[in-house]
């Protein structure tokens, strides 16, 4: 083989070699990317599932919050009845399923109010009971909500030594 026939050789395996040379690099510099990559999912994987964890465990505590507060509301010794934007009933606490014997879910209040609660004559805000109990009414506006509150409470003893009280001045 003549000498300018293995330069010709050499001189076309450079360009080849250059090729591969460059191939390689931009071979390693992917594997290196595709590391990182992977580096960068399991960094944000863990940073997920720690998220995840508290956003579980905030709504957890949410949960155990309101699940407290349902049983304070139903433990009130006064009738508690949660009224809508347009004044339908949409919750009430036991003492309010007990001293309205029926199922008022969904019904005005007005409907209630005239089918339950017998006006006082003398009190605006004072109403008798079916069962012969004194009840003092007051509604409140939620705040941030659409809605009100009417909270019913016995006064019956009240009122019956508030009587007593009247009547020994009388006779006193």
């Amino acid at each position: 083989m003549s000498l300018l026939a293995t330069s010709d050789k050499v001189h076309q395996s450079q360009p080849l070699e250059d090729a591969f040379h460059t191939f390689n690099q931009v071979s390693q510099h992917l594997t290196e990317s595709y590391q990182q990559l992977e580096q960068q999912v399991v960094v944000l994987s863990d940073a997920l599932a720690q998220s995840n964890s508290e956003k579980i465990q905030h709504l957890s505590d949410k949960e155990a919050l309101a699940t407290q507060l349902e049983g304070l509301i139903e433990a009130i010794p006064g009738a508690v009845i949660v009224l809508d934007v347009q004044q339908k009933v949409v919750k009430l606490n036991a003492c309010a399923r007990s001293w309205v014997d029926g199922d008022v879910l969904g019904l005005p209040w007005d409907n209630v109010q005239t089918n339950y609660l017998i006006p006082d004559e003398q009190l605006a805000d004072q109403f008798s009971l079916k069962t012969g109990q004194i009840v003092a009414l007051s509604t409140t506006s939620l705040g941030g909500q659409s809605g009100s509150v009417v909270l019913l409470t016995d006064i019956t003893q009240q009122r019956e030594l508030h009587q007593q009280l009247e009547h020994k001045k009388k006779t006193g």
